[in-house]
């Protein structure tokens, strides 16, 4: 029996709100979680593959665009959420352009599983808690930011 947090997961793959398989460069873009476009703020998974070490990771990452809604209370979130352990940030400091901050898993790593396809489920659940908690206590210090996902 899957738990609720594994069933929200499996109800966001299987709807129609993401962007599944789409690949630019260097990134498989497979779900777009929360479109927040009003706030140009967007919530997705991706397989990476361009990394530093060289073995592509799942990843979690909250995006915000350059003309992002009040891009300093966008900051802020970020660089909290970065503190957690393993979360990473891009372009915090860059006032033009995009910020970004995501948690990631090398699939090798995750590959020695005995069922790696749970294994990854496993982290993007937990990815998402994570990011859920801290996006929960930000929205309720600045309920004035356009929340509603589109």
């Amino acid at each position: 029996m899957l738990t609720l947090a594994e069933q929200e997961f499996d109800v966001l793959l299987t709807t129609d709100r993401g962007i599944p398989h789409q690949q630019d460069l260097s990134r498989f873009v497979l779900m777009v979680l929360a479109p927040f476009h009003g706030w140009h703020l967007y919530c997705y998974t991706a397989c990476e593959l361009d990394t530093p070490d060289g073995d592509p990771e799942a990843r979690l990452y909250l995006e915000a665009s350059p003309t992002v809604a009040d891009r300093g209370r966008s900051v802020t979130v970020m660089r909290q959420i970065a503190l957690r352990d393993e979360w990473q940030s891009s372009g915090l400091d860059d006032p033009t352009g995009f910020l970004r901050v995501w948690r990631g898993r090398s699939l090798a790593s995750l590959l020695y599983e005995v069922d790696y396809i749970a294994a990854v489920k496993r982290f993007f659940i937990e990815s998402i808690r994570q990011l859920r908690e801290e996006l929960t206590a930000f929205k309720k210090e600045h309920p004035d930011l356009p929340w509603h996902a589109e």
